[in-house]
């Protein structure tokens, strides 16, 4: 199974953003203090000009981080933070100063934020419209001090089990100093003014930050994995390809156990999980489950539209999601779970 990302390349060059610009439709006033567009739901937070992607909740619930793109003839990629609720940036987290950084491309992805504002993401670099990356490398900072961080992984590698991987998604924290993540292959190609984006998950892995070392370990059983995340105990749920299940490895278990079954012919992909309440797309739509409970309730989203990348909150009342029409690149909505 294959997870496919499209995002539109800028080819023209566009004026710097500011904070407020992206998160708000051109010509908005700056909202202050920092309120939503609107209230109503599914509620579209972002605006911009390229895909807005992979949301992750601040462990308070406050906010959330994720990744959009730069209007630069470079084509950078940045990490935003967003207001729970919705409203304009609060936070804008780039590699290098947007003016020191114009002969090339920095992208960072995949953020994750752990107890204590620790923060984790994902940063490419390459010269300009290169198809695909010439550095990629898993970085551990804060949010305190995002920049330029703890590199502790290079990528590509070769995993202690013989596979050479080449991409990392879906990170998570699974305790102060423990990080686990869906490894991908990865594929690149352009077609006129886009570029395609193929990832293809491998199996997940977990690496110990304690102290000054690294140490890179497959979870067992995870091979194909859709999904991830972890809960506050360091358990981790995940998915895999044409099984019905959630499963659940707890701390310490060598074993995971089937924690939530969707039921015959419903086969889930990149779920969420807040204690009881699961978030999940089956089927291209997005749906709510809970334990105990067998049936699965639609949350609806922006018409027409195609939904990934969901993010619950910690309240498990709202989940973050990209949006897109196919062809065009994605925004993020804020959903009401019911």
């Amino acid at each position: 199974m294959s997870r496919r990302i499209t995002l539109q390349v800028a080819l023209a060059a566009l004026a710097g953003l500011t904070a407020c610009d992206h998160a708000r439709p051109f010509g908005a006033p700056a909202a202050e203090p920092n309120q939503p567009f609107s209230t109503a739901f599914p509620r579209r937070l972002t605006f911009g000009v390229g895909a807005d992607l992979q949301p992750a909740w601040l462990p308070d619930g406050s906010g959330f981080v994720y990744s959009f793109p730069l209007a630069r003839p470079d084509n950078d990629r940045c990490l935003g933070v967003l207001p729970a609720e919705g409203g304009h940036q609060t936070r804008i987290i780039c590699h290098v100063p947007v003016a020191l950084d114009a002969d090339s491309t920095n992208a960072l992805w995949s953020p994750a934020v752990g107890p204590g504002g620790r923060l984790a993401y994902l940063r490419e670099s390459s010269a300009l419209f290169s198809t695909a990356p010439n550095s990629r490398e898993l970085v551990v900072a804060s949010l305190d001090a995002p920049d330029p961080g703890r590199v502790v992984l290079s990528l590509p590698y070769t995993a202690p089990d013989g596979t050479f991987q080449y991409g990392a998604s879906h990170l998570c924290w699974a305790g102060a100093n423990t990080l686990v993540f869906i490894a991908d292959t990865v594929l690149y190609y352009a077609t006129g003014t886009f570029v395609d984006t193929v990832t293809t998950p491998i199996e997940i892995m977990r690496i110990d930050l304690t102290g000054d070392s690294v140490a890179l370990a497959v979870v067992p059983g995870t091979a194909d994995a859709t999904s991830l995340v972890t809960d506050s105990t360091g358990a981790l749920y995940y998915t895999l390809p044409g099984d019905t299940h959630v499963y659940r490895l707890a701390p310490g278990a060598g074993v995971a156990a089937p924690y939530y079954d969707f039921g015959s012919g419903r086969v889930p992909s990149e779920v969420q999980v807040r204690g009881a309440t699961l978030v999940g797309l089956v089927g291209g739509s997005l749906v709510r489950a809970r334990l105990g409970d067998s049936v699965l309730v639609p949350i609806p989203g922006p018409p027409g539209e195609s939904l990934f990348d969901p993010a619950l909150a910690p309240s498990a009342t709202r989940v973050v999601v990209a949006s897109a029409v196919a062809g065009a690149p994605s925004d993020l909505w804020l959903l009401q779970v019911p």
